[in-house]
């Protein structure tokens, strides 16, 4: 399991869950989509990075209505926290 071997902060915004509610949680979302990888694709950790629910849910909203890959989203994100 992929959170078993990154530390449990968002990609995007830097929170750490546990430490803000005392809960472990983090949710692992595919850097590149899973149905674009060949069938010779060996799935490793770095093809995850750990998400907040909050980011999680705006890349996958701005990944379908924007088309836009996930680094994109990520600075689209960041730009938008930053203000």
């Amino acid at each position: 399991m992929v959170k078993n071997f990154m530390e449990w902060l968002c990609d995007i915004c830097g929170m750490n869950f546990p430490s803000m509610y005392g809960k472990d949680y983090i949710e692992a979302h595919h850097k590149i989509p899973i149905s674009r990888f060949n069938k010779e694709h060996q799935v490793t950790e770095s093809d995850f990075v750990l998400l907040c629910p909050n980011c999680h849910k705006a890349v996958h909203l701005l990944l379908k209505d924007n088309g836009l890959d996930y680094e994109q989203a990520k600075l689209f994100i960041i730009n938008k926290i930053n203000g």
